[in-house]
């Protein structure tokens, strides 16, 4: 009897509860309803409408503001537009002085700042392999010379290096894969690759782990969630793998990722640069956001489209990561060398194959940059191109 009583209690408050609060869907069936009056011209209005206007005025303040926030999605959607020449000189004085006030500053990269180097973004409506994938695939296999036989860094990548070796950036964090960033002398203490790196492999069976550094992708035979290279560690004898973490999956290795460092530096930051990113995906590190410093960190958004964080950024400069990095240094007075192979920094780390591994593989070699290789896509991104490829004809 009191089990009965007591259930009969709760059904009486829910039923009280639900009638006193309307559901949300009729609320905003009612929001939308109001929000398409306020579009008529009021000389139009018949009395009734009128009056609906008149007798819920809470319901008007809602449907007011969410029309001012679609002006503003749809303003934001059609400000994709480069900054005029004299409002980036404005905009890059301000970033100078920002970069000279910080005491620990941050940069996260993305795919923007390899599209100089011929390498696809992703995002970008003109190119991006995430919004095209079928067409990018095949402009890479019909390029009679491949962009991935003889990508160099490009200047925000040297640039970049630059503003590490003197102080002025204490860290980078990237999510390409394309190892350009070390390349263009970035040490790997003071740099995590998120997604991997395709020359990079390891061996995680040694302890600590065995990281050996390739001259060519090594990701030409790995796959999702297969990600042995068909070589094997020179002390060990265990199968190496490679370090790229595809859409959906989790690093299995502590390098190149290195997510400590990247964590402890994103911590301390009292200015973050975010170069080249739509930040879709970097929104989701929530290790790289939510910490009290980091939230007091301000941010600056270098990319010429939107992004998910445009709201929160002190500083917002529509233009290419080179020509944004060209001003900083120009302003700076940094000198920014051009490539060399003698000082790219993966050519140095690099490991030897031994006699019986030369011909583990058929990818061009950094070694002998005159190979043409036509139609070359390499491993990882062949992986990923199918995967958006899958997912775009599901939306479908």
């Amino acid at each position: 009897i009191l089990l009965l009583n007591r259930v009969r209690c709760m059904e009486g408050r829910r039923k009280r509860v639900r009638e006193s609060s309307p559901p949300r869907r009729s609320s905003r069936k009612t929001v939308k309803q109001i929000r398409l009056l306020l579009d008529k011209n009021p000389d139009d209005l018949t009395l009734d409408e009128t009056r609906k206007l008149h007798s819920s005025p809470e319901i008007v303040a809602k449907a007011r503001a969410s029309a001012r926030r679609i002006e503003m999605a749809n303003r934001r959607k059609s400000e994709n537009q480069p900054d005029c020449e004299d409002d980036l000189k404005d905009k890059l004085d301000q970033l100078v002085q920002l970069i000279r006030e910080s005491e620990v500053c941050v940069a996260y990269t993305g795919a923007g700042v390899s599209t100089s180097a011929d390498i696809p973004d992703f995002r970008s409506a003109s190119g991006g392999a995430w919004r095209n994938p079928i067409e990018v695939m095949e402009s890479l296999e019909k390029c009679e010379r491949s962009p991935f036989t003889h990508m160099k860094p490009t200047f925000a990548h040297r640039a970049l290096a630059q503003l590490v070796k003197q102080g002025h950036v204490q860290y980078i964090l990237s999510q390409n894969c394309d190892g350009l960033h070390l390349r263009s002398g970035v040490h790997p203490s003071s740099l995590s690759e998120v997604h991997g790196n395709m020359f990079m492999e390891v061996c995680t069976n040694c302890s600590p782990e065995r990281l050996l550094y390739r001259t060519f992708d090594v990701t030409e035979d790995t796959r999702y969630h297969r990600h042995h290279t068909s070589r094997i560690c020179p002390e060990c004898g265990h199968s190496l793998l490679d370090t790229i973490v595809h859409l959906g999956e989790r690093n299995r290795s502590v390098a190149p990722m290195n997510w400590l460092a990247a964590e402890k530096a994103a911590q301390e930051a009292d200015l973050i640069i975010c170069m080249g990113t739509s930040l879709k995906v970097l929104k989701s590190y929530h290790c790289l956001w939510n910490s009290r410093k980091t939230t007091k960190a301000k941010l600056v958004i270098v990319n010429l489209e939107n992004t998910d964080k445009d709201h929160f950024a002190h500083l917002k400069l529509r233009a290419s990561c080179d020509r944004v990095m060209e001003g900083v240094t120009d302003r700076l007075d940094i000198k920014v060398d051009r490539y060399s192979p003698e000082n790219d920094l993966l050519i140095s780390l690099s490991t030897a194959l031994s006699e019986d591994e030369k011909e583990s593989h058929t990818t061009p070699d950094l070694l002998q940059p005159d190979q043409a290789a036509p139609g070359y896509v390499p491993g990882w991104l062949r992986v990923g191109i199918r995967s958006f490829s899958k997912r775009k004809q599901k939306k479908i």
